[in-house]
């Protein structure tokens, strides 16, 4: 029971932190943004074990070496993710991202041999059904579905697959050392590509770009116009919100299975829709709505396992 509230709350925590990823990329493009989201999210995870541990000289290799690798594949799952929701509609490809995300676990703990009960495999087709509910609904007319979204969105779900399959190769007593590497690693590899593509960027400086051109991607903002005073406060949010939401997540995968957690935690969507129906009055379909019924279920099942 435990492991199901600590990944439905790990889910509402990355609902929330990616739909401001989402705006910020809008204003600072998915890289810079999720480069800084990082940052952030490194600098709380130090403050964070500073206060609660502080012990940097006992920290187990394989926690540095799971958790260093869970950062290469979480730092590009999450700029893929930003750059699918800025390009949009939100309430199509965070659901899409958050099914491959669910599906990767589940089929890696197959491959492995970890089995779970049969009521528990009857709550992941469950929830897997709901996802899939969830994204693929038609949306207003006016909502068009952008192709390099839905490829953004699949990587990012690969990416997210693959950063719970390391965290949950991390050490069980570890707490938040595997973070330490992560953030790290996460920022290295974010900083390179920043580096990477601002040169790019001036070698291109006299190329001319066609009026009205989609901008929406993983280098710079939807609109071509950068603006730092909301980047930089969407970062932020973005890197403590992302941050909260490992930990619970990690946390859970200490109780309970990669399948169930992998599953929990591609309910984030559920976040990003309500407050993309509230603020950005995307609309919300009956099937949507049915989809989100039936996630709870599943997590009611799960609950039960």
């Amino acid at each position: 029971m435990l492991s199901v509230i600590l990944g439905v709350s790990g889910a509402v925590i990355y609902g929330v932190s990616d739909f401001f990823g989402g705006l910020g990329s809008r204003h600072l493009g998915a890289l810079r943004l999720t480069w800084l989201s990082v940052i952030a999210g490194l600098l709380s995870v130090l403050l964070t074990y500073q206060l609660i541990s502080g012990d940097w000289a006992n920290i187990p290799w394989q926690a540095l070496f799971w958790g260093g690798l869970s950062g290469l594949c979480g730092s590009f799952a999450i700029m893929f993710l930003y750059a699918s929701l800025a390009i949009g509609p939100m309430s199509i490809v965070s659901p899409l991202g958050a099914l491959v995300a669910a599906i990767v676990p589940v089929v890696w703990d197959i491959i492995v041999g970890r089995l779970l009960t049969p009521l528990g495999y009857v709550a992941i087709v469950l929830a897997l059904i709901a996802v899939v509910m969830i994204a693929f609904v038609k949306t207003d007319k006016r909502v068009r579905v952008n192709p390099r979204g839905i490829v953004f969105a699949i990587l990012a779900g690969i990416g997210i697959g693959g950063y719970l399959i390391c965290m949950n190769q991390t050490p069980s007593d570890s707490g938040f050392q595997p973070f330490i590497a992560n953030r790290v690693v996460a920022v290295a590899v974010l900083s390179i590509a920043v580096l990477a593509t601002w040169v790019v960027s001036r070698l291109r400086a006299r190329q001319s770009r066609p009026a009205g051109s989609p901008r929406a991607d993983v280098v710079v903002g939807e609109r071509g116009e950068v603006n730092w005073r909301l980047g930089l406060l969407f970062a932020a949010v973005c890197g403590v919100l992302d941050t909260a939401g490992n930990v619970a997540i990690l946390t859970g995968m200490r109780f309970g299975s990669l399948s169930v957690m992998g599953v929990l935690a591609s309910l984030y969507p559920a976040g990003t829709i309500a407050l993309a129906a509230i603020v950005l009055k995307e609309r919300i379909g009956i099937i949507q709505f049915i989809g989100m019924l039936l996630a709870l279920a599943a997590i009611a099942l799960l609950s039960l396992t």
